[in-house]
């Protein structure tokens, strides 16, 4: 029988300084047996500008860190939300080589979600 595992993280609000640790731990979790799937997802408030990283890149730094483990999907929490201009979280995501999933988040100019 086929088995989905899902590894999600949350709230890590670019608490970097175990961010080897936790690479090594997602890696290991994503390793699967012949037939099986592994989903990633963030759940939101990976970034947070308190960190140099996060600061200099305007969240760049964050998104190439979660493309080292393969995320398949992510959202936003308020930090993203909250935390960036309207341009940078338009753009925010650019570099990732995963889908970012939002449906709570209206665009006034161009009346879409």
């Amino acid at each position: 029988m086929e088995q989905i595992r899902i590894i999600h993280t949350n709230d890590l609000h670019s608490h970097l300084e175990n961010w080897p640790k936790m690479r090594r731990f997602i890696q290991e979790r994503q390793q699967t047996k012949i037939g099986d799937s592994v989903v990633t997802v963030d759940l939101g408030d990976y970034s947070d500008r308190w960190h140099p990283l996060t600061e200099s890149t305007n969240g760049q730094g964050n998104v190439q860190l979660m493309n080292q483990v393969n995320y398949d999907y992510a959202t936003i929490g308020n930090n993203e939300g909250t935390g960036n201009s309207k341009e940078e979280l338009d753009h925010l995501y650019d570099g990732a080589n995963f889908e970012v999933i939002l449906a709570n988040l209206f665009d006034a100019k161009k009346l879409q979600y």
